[in-house]
């Protein structure tokens, strides 16, 4: 990836693609990421669904930011909310505080 002018883009990658490695290299050339994360790398995939649970979404960190959706569509009623977090914060550690 040293080839790649990232700077100001947003990358996005497959589950195998999501390593810290990456990520840094991501971020030290002056972009962001978007990771897919599948449950067989449980350890991570427990970390951040904790993290993301104990969002409160009517009062959420300043440093979160949040929004949701809501949607009825075949007899359906559907609410997705949405958190964007920054990279530095491992979700662990954040929810440990």
């Amino acid at each position: 990836m040293p080839d790649i002018a990232l700077k100001g883009g947003i990358v996005t990658i497959d589950a195998m693609g999501c390593q810290y490695r990456i990520a840094n290299h991501i971020v030290s050339a002056g972009a962001d990421y978007v990771f897919s994360l599948k449950e067989n790398q449980e350890t991570l995939s427990d970390e951040v669904k904790t993290y993301f649970e104990g969002i409160d979404f009517a009062h959420p960190d300043p440093l979160v930011k949040t929004g949701s959706t809501f949607e009825v569509d075949h007899g359906r009623q559907e609410r997705r909310n949405h958190a964007i977090t920054t990279p530095a914060r491992r979700p662990v550690k954040a929810a440990r505080r």
